[in-house]
């Protein structure tokens, strides 16, 4: 939605703008010169608002601390019942950017599912590595579903999108009135050890 009422209109405004300046430049050269000038500006404070924005999409804890601390994060702040369970050894551990994305993305959008559709279920995300693989699970206790009869939702498709990106998988399983559980693996190699 702030992309779409902020810089999208101020990026068709100078656009516009640009267009302005080219009619200007052969007629009126100190014209055209400041309409690109206050285009600029413009360009460059409409840039500063998606810094922002991204800033506020893309987690700062995520890149500073990884995946763990700014899963941690997330749960302690949202309304869903829901635990995180860190396999030893992986707590300290960091992964490449797009995969630590990935699994911190994909957990986000299963317990907003879990919001969405189990009646504040109590959930729990697991982390682990398995062989150079990033493991994560979200299970919950709500109603469940018949993954035969039923569409994957637009959540599952982003999960599915994201994970195979990066040449991981996604299983979706679930029951009717046994909740459901959502496993995805990425390969990853540890970087370095989180501070």
């Amino acid at each position: 939605r702030d992309i779409r009422e902020g810089p999208r209109h101020t990026l068709a405004g100078i656009a516009a703008g640009v267009d302005r300046a080219r009619e200007l430049a052969s007629t009126e050269p100190k014209a055209a010169a400041e309409e690109l000038d206050r285009l600029g500006e413009q360009a460059n404070a409409t840039l500063e608002g998606l810094r922002d924005l991204a800033r506020g999409i893309f987690p700062p804890l995520l890149g500073d601390k990884g995946i763990v601390a700014a899963l941690d994060a997330h749960i302690r702040k949202i309304g869903v019942r829901a635990t995180l369970e860190v396999a030893p050894g992986l707590a300290g551990l960091r992964f490449d950017d797009r995969s630590e994305a990935c699994v911190y993305f994909c957990c986000l959008q299963a317990l907003q599912n879990v919001a969405r559709h189990t009646n504040s279920a109590p959930a729990v995300v697991r982390l682990s590595m398995e062989r150079g693989t990033i493991v994560f699970e979200v299970t919950d206790r709500g109603a469940g579903f018949d993954t035969a009869a039923t569409t994957p939702g637009m959540g599952l498709q982003i999960m599915q999108d994201r994970v195979d990106a990066l040449d991981g998988s996604l299983q979706v399983e679930s029951v009717s009135g046994a909740g459901t559980t959502v496993t995805g693996r990425i390969p990853a190699r540890a970087l370095e050890t989180a501070s």
